[in-house]
């Protein structure tokens, strides 16, 4: 449960960012989409987070969820090794684009989503 605590963090940490600086959020979304490891690292990140999620989901307090978090990523991570890495860093870029208006308002609603997340695992950590 470290591991989603610390997973939580991260997810925050953005969200925060994401509130404060929706501009600069989007022009890190589109620097990190011009690296050359971008598309190994997402793809790779996400699918050992979801392994993780799903090897550990039944020493959380809500097992199902943890679970179903872990399955999301790894379909996500599939879906990405079938995605070319064109494809991915042309979507990215579009979407820091398009949505930078909207990283605010996301950033607002998923930091409760974050902050619950990191609940489960301290609470699944403490007992």
């Amino acid at each position: 449960m470290l591991f989603v605590g610390a997973f939580a963090l991260l997810l925050m940490y953005f969200c925060i960012r994401m509130m404060i600086q929706p501009a600069a959020f989007s022009a890190g979304i589109i620097a990190f989409s011009e690296q050359r490891f971008f598309h190994p690292f997402e793809i790779i990140s996400r699918g050992l987070a979801g392994l993780v999620f799903v090897l550990y989901a039944d020493s959380a307090i809500y097992p199902w969820l943890i679970r179903w978090l872990g399955y999301g990523l790894l379909a996500v991570s599939v879906g990405l090794l079938c995605t070319p890495p064109s494809l991915h860093r042309h979507f990215a870029r579009w979407s820091a684009v398009q949505f930078k208006e909207w990283f605010r308002w996301c950033g607002l609603a998923f930091l409760p989503a974050a902050a619950f997340l990191l609940f489960v695992a301290w609470t699944s950590m403490t007992g």
